[in-house]
Parts: structure tokens; C-alpha cells; sequence
């Protein structure tokens, strides 16, 4: 081995051996080194809930107390306000039509 060779062996040694075990890749032209990561999936779009169902609501009958002229008590002490006539309209929104004094009220 020549005195040039050996030259040139001892500096690429000496180069690795400065860099430590790092590999170096040529790139080619136009190429970055840097290091894009994988894309990410989307994340899940939260889905509304769907409204509770409404059970339905059974007939019942309401066992109607004192009346003035704007509406009547329940027996349970619910207010039942007059909406027109002889239809009243409870706290829930349901409409009952008062039949008479002493009867329950008719609530379908």
C-alpha cells in the first residue's frame, strides 16, 4: 500500500471514528433530511344523541277539588288552569276536560 492510499485510509478512519457509529446516507439533490412523520387519521367526529323518547303518557284520571273562574286544584294539589270553556291544562301541558263537579277530570 502506498504512502497516499494509506493516507487517505487513516482519514476516513479517523472520520468514522469522530462521528461515531452515525451511518451517512448521500442524498440527492432536491432531497431534505428532514424526517416527516406518518399521517395521523382523523379523529372521530362526535355523533349527537338522539333525543330520549317521551314515554308515552297513560290516561289518568284526576280527581278535580275547588274551581273559580280561572281553573281548579286537583285533589293532589295540582293546579289545573282554564283555557277556554270547560278544557283545562295541567302543569305538564296535557289538556283534561272538567265534566262536572265531583267526577274526575277526563285527561286522555
Amino acid at each position: 500500500m502506498n504512502k497516499p492510499t494509506a493516507c487517505l485510509l487513516a482519514l476516513v478512519f479517523a472520520a468514522h471514528a469522530a462521528t461515531g457509529s452515525a451511518q451517512h446516507v448521500a442524498l440527492a439533490e432536491g432531497e431534505s433530511t428532514a424526517v416527516t412523520p406518518p399521517p395521523t387519521p382523523p379523529l372521530p367526529v362526535p355523533q349527537p344523541q338522539p333525543p330520549a323518547a317521551n314515554p308515552p303518557r297513560e290516561p289518568r284520571n284526576v280527581t278535580i277539588g275547588p274551581c273559580d273562574t280561572s281553573g281548579c286544584w286537583a285533589a293532589d294539589g295540582t293546579r289545573y288552569n282554564r283555557v277556554g270553556g270547560n278544557t283545562l291544562v295541567g302543569r305538564d301541558g296535557r289538556m283534561c276536560q272538567y265534566v262536572g263537579s265531583g267526577l274526575p277530570l277526563a285527561c286522555p
